[in-house]
């Protein structure tokens, strides 16, 4: 039975609030970042707002931790994987890269298949190399008006399984590949993995 989202519990923001309690607790900062909200650099109280500025704080305790998400951070987490109806989500920092790094590098192992679009980013490129996961390339297709790759569609990812599919048992190996689904593209109408 699938779980139904509650949209009430979507309307929370468990980590901004967070931060707007500890901000109400004028807190004196002894530790990173540097600015000590805006008060050692009121220019960039001026470029960023007092209000942002005010709640870039450390890691700390009341704020949970990215490593161990035990409140604040689990909670989001729970509700960004509830909101995209998945079993787990993963709060990332250091940006998209990161992101597609952490995936593959936490799946794949040396020898591992691993069939992905042959216009994917170069982090996911990089994390083969380190892990040793073997590349399965797709051709995407591309758009014939704007002269641009397009997301890679389910037909193309079956057909791909089932060639790896083939090959593992023409040499009766094992059944060990990956999917890594990137859509729509690179151009920053959004991706999916």
């Amino acid at each position: 039975m699938e779980k139904v989202m509650n949209r009430e519990d979507q309307k929370r923001a468990p980590i901004y609030e967070a931060l707007e309690k500890f901000r109400k607790q004028r807190v004196v900062p002894f530790d990173v970042p540097g600015h000590k909200r805006g008060r050692g650099n009121p220019e960039l109280v001026e470029l960023l707002g007092e209000k942002c500025v005010g709640i870039d704080v450390n890691s700390m305790k009341p704020l949970d931790n990215l490593c161990h998400p035990v409140s604040v951070i689990r909670d989001a987490e729970e509700l960004a994987a509830d909101a995209f109806h998945a079993e787990h989500a993963f709060l990332m920092v250091g940006g998209t890269t990161s992101a597609v790094q952490s995936m593959i590098l936490s799946v794949c192992k040396r020898g591992d298949k691993i069939i992905l679009p042959r216009n994917v980013h170069k982090s996911a490129i990089n994390a083969l190399v380190l892990c040793g996961a073997i590349p399965v390339y797709v051709n995407p297709e591309v758009n014939p008006k704007l002269g641009i790759s397009l997301g890679m569609e389910v037909p193309f990812y079956r057909k791909a399984c089932t060639c790896a599919w083939h090959e593992s048992a023409r040499r009766r190996g094992t059944w060990n590949t990956l999917v890594f689904w990137k859509k729509p593209s690179g151009f920053r109408h959004g991706s999916r993995c």
